[in-house]
């Protein structure tokens, strides 16, 4: 697990967009960040957990090579 520090007026989905390369993953940042869950703009210097997720776009292959 890698960690963030957070920037005064950063949002969850922009800390994904960083993260993983889209907004998608807020669910997995706040699961991995339970003490910032009612947290909607940082302030900044809050360290963020990032979780390793795989973020592997397999949607565009056939069935059996995914």
């Amino acid at each position: 697990m890698d960690t963030y520090i957070a920037k005064q007026m950063e949002t969850w989905d922009l800390i994904s967009y960083k993260a993983y390369g889209n907004e998608y993953h807020i669910a997995d940042l706040i699961l991995a960040n339970p003490n910032y869950c009612d947290v909607v703009v940082f302030d900044g210097g809050e360290v963020v957990n990032i979780p390793v997720i795989n973020t592997a776009d397999t949607s565009s292959l056939a069935p059996w090579r995914q």
